[in-house]
């Protein structure tokens, strides 16, 4: 097997373990797993119009719109008229996604050190380096 094709498929293995991971323990928690992008990013970035939650998720439009009522009927998000133009929504975190985020960020954490446990520090930073310089300005 060619050696490059061999790294991206064991990256793309860890990803997809790690993606599962956290997949199955945010459903045990009674969490949708595609809310968690979004509450990352509304959470971190209060007050984001739609336009510029799409753009930061990647998502298109009515999948975001579709996304942004559950989770409102739900009572994670508040809707209000920007003040400097009422044409404009922004979108701000409750209490209950502001804990519910904090409580996903722990989990990451712990999923992120179960998998990365057998590695030294030292592995851990080349790791990181490599992984950084594999990544460049693609993402």
């Amino acid at each position: 097997m060619d050696k490059y094709l061999e790294i991206l498929r064991l990256m793309s293995h860890v990803n997809h373990r790690f993606k599962n991971t956290m997949r199955k323990r945010t459903l045990e928690l009674g969490i949708k797993d595609s809310f968690r992008p979004f509450m990352y990013h509304i959470c971190r970035n209060e007050g984001l119009s739609q336009t510029e939650l799409v753009c930061l998720l990647g998502f298109k439009a009515p999948t975001v719109s579709l996304t942004l009522d559950q989770l409102e009927s739900h009572g994670y998000i508040l809707r209000k008229v920007d003040d400097k133009d009422q044409r404009m929504i922004r979108i701000y975190p409750t209490s209950k996604m502001l804990k519910t985020d904090e409580m996903l960020t722990k989990l990451a954490i712990k999923t992120s050190e179960e998998f990365l446990k057998d590695l030294t520090e030292e592995e851990l930073e080349v790791s990181k380096s490599i992984l950084i310089k594999i990544k460049g300005d693609t993402l």
